[in-house]
């Protein structure tokens, strides 16, 4: 896991980024805008410290490319960093993204850190992600009240394609 401390500039950015209210099937109705605008922006920060060629693209389909691949970033508030057992979702409202990879991203609720947790091509996601049904109890989670807000495809973290780190 790669760890990218959120700078002052990073920050300002990230606020605007995403001036709009929520996205199209947003789970979190907006509120998690800005962490996903600080995963999008530690990911391109970092990709290109590595020496990848990296396109600030920002679509509905789409927030960078990398390489010549078209990568969408998906990008949780947590509180801590990542545990083994967290998890990476895809909620299934984006199952028509026209992306290449799924990049995916922890951003702590104070803003100060994010957490580039891997990456898995699309198709391949969909292949080893469990689905979940909105409403849903989650049978291997930690918090027995917890309920699926939205219908996704779920896996854990550690099970992602890891990036090394070059220099």
């Amino acid at each position: 896991m790669i760890e990218v401390a959120v700078t002052p500039s990073m920050y300002r950015a990230a606020k605007q980024r995403f001036e709009f209210g929520a996205l199209r099937a947003s789970i979190t109705k907006g509120g998690g805008n800005l962490a996903g605008a600080l995963g999008e922006l530690a990911y391109i920060e970092w990709l290109t410290k590595q020496g990848y060629r990296v396109e600030d693209t920002s679509t509905y389909d789409y927030d960078i490319i990398v390489n010549g691949f078209k990568v969408d970033v998906k990008t949780k508030r947590i509180n801590n960093k990542p545990a083994d057992n967290y998890r990476v979702a895809v909620a299934s409202a984006n199952t028509t993204q026209k992306c290449d990879f799924y990049f995916f991203a922890y951003c702590l609720y104070n803003t100060n850190k994010v957490y580039l947790s891997g990456y898995c091509a699309k198709a391949q996601y969909f292949e080893k992600a469990s689905f979940r049904k909105q409403g849903m109890a989650d049978p291997n989670g930690d918090n027995p009240n917890y309920k699926f807000a939205a219908d996704c495809y779920i896996m854990k973290h550690i099970s992602l394609n890891k990036f090394k780190t070059f220099g």
